[in-house]
């Protein structure tokens, strides 16, 4: 098969999956899973012969994950090239069908190993074999970003100022829209207040079921997937941006809330951020105490009182300085050079 079909057949298999019971829907998720790794096979072969073919003109090889299959590849170019290689967790690698082997032998050949949150770095470092390899580099957000959305057309915008914008996939049941839902519903009957929630992502059948199911169609607004231009000119003017890192107030470690990138899209428009995470994740102690934004277990009372705060709060994007592109990248070129200046 093409590797359009390979996609085309995985994401079928991926939906049929999430209607099927018990044993069906893991069977059909296996074969999901099977097909998308042949897609990167192809991809790594292309990709491969393409980087051979342009002379190997290059220092340091940088790979990101997800797809993990782009550190396999790295690692043989490395070995190739007698180049270095830098890999990169944006998620953790756990659960996408290979061996705890395979992962500490290619740690072990990495020069250094990236992570997006310190409970990713603690989880890295308990089986890399080499934790002195292991550095934390967060996501990041453009601070030059809403002057540039404010400047751009907004006669198409929906007016969003009462309004609380999600945009993003859904996953549940770790990550769901409920009890933002009967938050927003209880701050609404407390206060005589209209405020409503606007989503807009892939998810948004299962978002509608949810609004069916706690009874606030009156309260929410539900689109599809918007261009990300679209999503980030509707976020500089929502009144509060929410982020859900994780519903499971049980959660462990690196699961207890990761710092996701469209957390640091929200910092960027400079509007308030309303975050729904367990306590004692990464994210809650990362936004501890400043301005601007609140991160609250999901318990109905802690996100009504949450909103209340935020309606009216503001949030200055230069507070969070050291999670600038420009910041983060000057470290990240301090690390390269670093490992180059080794390999030397």
């Amino acid at each position: 098969p093409s590797e359009p079909d390979l996609v085309l057949v995985s994401g079928l298999f991926d939906a049929i999956a999430g209607l099927l019971p018990g044993k069906l829907k893991n069977q059909a998720k296996r074969v999901s899973d099977w097909l998308n790794r042949r897609y990167w096979l192809f991809w790594c072969r292309k990709a491969y012969t393409r980087v051979r073919a342009s002379g190997d003109k290059f220092d340091i090889i940088l790979a990101t994950g997800s797809p993990f299959i782009s550190f396999e590849l790295a690692r043989k170019l490395s070995r190739d090239t007698a180049v270095p290689f830098v890999i990169d967790y944006r998620d953790p690698w756990i659960g996408w069908g290979h061996s705890a082997e395979k992962e500490r032998g290619i740690m072990a050949d990495a020069a250094a190993s990236l992570t997006v949150s310190p409970s990713l770095v603690e989880y890295l470092q308990g089986f890399a074999p080499d934790k002195g390899k292991i550095h934390l580099l967060t996501n990041g957000f453009d601070s030059t970003l809403r002057n540039e959305l404010l400047a751009g057309q907004v006669a198409n915008s929906p007016d969003l100022r009462n309004t609380i914008l999600y945009p993003g996939r859904l996953y549940p049941p770790k990550i769901v829209l409920t009890p933002l839902l009967e938050a927003i519903k209880e701050f609404n009957s407390r206060t005589g207040s209209r405020i409503r929630l606007h989503y807009c992502g892939p998810s948004n059948e299962y978002a509608l079921s949810e609004v069916r199911a706690t009874g606030t169609e009156d309260l929410c607004d539900v689109q599809g997937s918007l261009p990300r231009s679209t999503t980030l000119s509707m976020q500089a003017r929502a009144m509060i941006n929410c982020v859900i890192c994780g519903v499971d107030i049980r959660a462990e470690g690196f699961r207890r809330g990761i710092l996701t990138g469209k957390l640091f899209d929200c910092l960027s428009v400079e509007r308030p951020i309303l975050i729904i995470a367990p306590e004692n994740s990464d994210v809650a102690k990362m936004f501890a105490g400043r301005a601007g934004v609140e991160c609250v277990p999901a318990k109905m009372d802690r996100i009504v009182e949450a909103i209340g705060r935020l309606r009216n709060a503001k949030l200055n994007a230069a507070d969070y300085e050291e999670y600038s592109w420009s910041k983060l990248s000057h470290m990240l070129d301090g690390l390269l050079m670093s490992i180059l200046k080794k390999d030397a």
